[in-house]
């Protein structure tokens, strides 16, 4: 079985690329546990990592920033941990689970108290691997983009090369100055295909490994950056490196998109199966069963709840409301006509917003859209070029003029650019990209507070 688990971040400091490469040969199997159990095992290693990514999106330096992605890291956490508790019961081993249980506990508290975010990544990390060794449940993550080799050779080069050598033998410059020596990378047991995976690498490139100089470069990598390296670097000791697939769906879901209608309606209509599912052991009366099958009804939906609150936030914010109460009710054994009731609603909802989704906006809308931006934004910064010639001409210094006809040269081609290097050389997530559109809004403010009190000071000069 193979699950995908999101990646934990760091805020360490940029040392040394890859000082020693460790091996993440993946669980042992066991035959002692039924495909069944596996499945509700990795629905608790997904809930876990949806957990922390919440509680990193949510909490920062200690305070809450946004309350609903707190909350919601809460709501995994305690769903996770409930069905761990059942899922306990299949452990031979009691010393083992009771030690696994303990750390749930430990990790509500980290979260409760609001540790960094890098703690509450290692502790479900290390909650993840336990649960996956145990149960025998086997990792895998694929790329949203295509594997570019050029691309990884050169970011090896500038950064790996030093300590690993150019082709991986582990001779660099820098090599005999680290203890443990950096790994030698052109090894098959730490690359080969047929001893290693490629998200093995990956992971080690992306988390780090403890108190050695390999530290995480999820911070200063992008996702993209790190796939290209793990696969250059698996070049080493593998003649024919096979590059993997991209996963479109999870590309469009990852990117912030739309996504297709084919991605819209294959998730509403696995929600609706999962409720269907859920009303039907409710009747049963198996509660548990039911209120667990409405949480992975949740689950799924989250796959386009982002989009649908683009295009709708109250029909979003009233979707989640619906299942929160939907699960509560199941919990708390209340009537069958309460529960359908809720039930329909939201299968209305959800109607309602694959409309929405799969409502395309169509090249005309986007150009509108675009053009509206871009004459908006245009407009204010006429004016603004508009009333420093006014200005230069009013105090007789034309020949100033030249100067901002080259800047609004300057600017136009910065423009282009910007946009080069952050969508084909830095490979900016959108979030970031909005993080240093404040930054840079923020210099801007400054720079024409400057220019302001400058133009003030030579108001009453004639020629400056």
């Amino acid at each position: 079985m193979r699950i995908l688990i999101f990646p934990r971040t760091t805020n360490n400091f940029l040392i040394i690329f890859l000082s020693f490469f460790f091996i993440f040969s993946g669980p042992r199997v066991s035959e002692s546990y039924n495909q069944e159990i596996k499945d509700k095992v990795k629905k608790i290693v997904m809930m876990l990592n949806i957990a922390a990514k919440e509680f990193a999106d949510g909490v920062v330096d200690g305070k809450i920033v946004i309350a609903p992605e707190y909350e919601e890291s809460l709501v995994f956490l305690k769903q996770a941990t409930e069905r761990y508790s059942r899922a306990s019961q299949q452990i031979e081993d009691k010393t083992k689970a009771e030690t696994l249980s303990q750390h749930f506990p430990d990790l509500m508290k980290m979260i409760t108290t609001k540790v960094a975010s890098q703690k509450v990544w290692d502790k479900v990390n290390q909650i993840n691997s336990e649960l996956m060794s145990t149960f025998g449940i086997e990792i895998n993550k694929l790329p949203i983009t295509p594997v570019s080799l050029s691309n990884g050779k050169k970011i090896f080069e500038a950064n790996c090369a030093v300590c690993h050598g150019i082709a991986g033998h582990g001779d660099g410059p820098l090599a005999n100055e680290f203890t443990p020596s950096p790994a030698i990378l052109s090894n098959p047991k730490l690359t080969g295909d047929a001893n290693t995976t490629a998200y093995d690498n990956f992971e080690v490139i992306n988390v780090g490994i403890a108190n050695t100089k390999m530290i995480s470069w999820a911070d200063y990598l992008s996702e993209t950056q790190i796939w290209d390296v793990t696969y250059y670097l698996r070049s080493f000791s593998n003649a024919n490196v096979q590059l993997p697939p991209v996963n479109k769906d999870l590309a469009a879901l990852e990117s912030g998109s739309n996504g297709s209608k084919e991605i819209s309606d294959q998730v509403i209509i696995e929600v609706r199966g999962q409720l269907a599912n859920s009303l039907k052991k409710f009747k049963e009366g198996k509660l548990e069963d039911a209120a667990e099958t409405a949480f992975d009804a949740y689950m799924i939906y989250e796959k386009i709840e982002s989009n649908l609150l683009t295009r709708d936030r109250n029909l979003g914010i009233k979707l989640e409301s619906a299942f929160s109460r939907y699960r509560g009710e199941i919990k708390r054994g209340a009537t069958l006509e309460h529960v359908e009731k809720i039930n329909n609603e939201i299968l209305l909802d959800l109607s309602k917003g694959l409309e929405l989704l799969k409502n395309e906006v169509g090249f005309s809308g986007l150009f509108i859209q675009s053009l509206s931006i871009i004459v908006r934004e245009g407009f204010e910064v006429i004016l603004i070029i508009a009333a420093l010639i006014a200005f230069l001409r009013k105090s007789r210094n034309e020949a100033r003029i030249k100067s901002i006809h080259i800047g609004v040269i300057v600017g136009i081609l910065a423009s282009f650019l910007t946009a080069y290097i952050i969508h084909e050389i830095l490979h900016l997530s959108a979030v970031n990209q909005e993080v240093l559109e404040g930054w840079i809004m923020i210099v801007a403010v400054a720079i024409l507070f400057s220019v302001s009190y400058w133009l003030v000071s030579k108001i009453d000069n004639k020629k400056w």
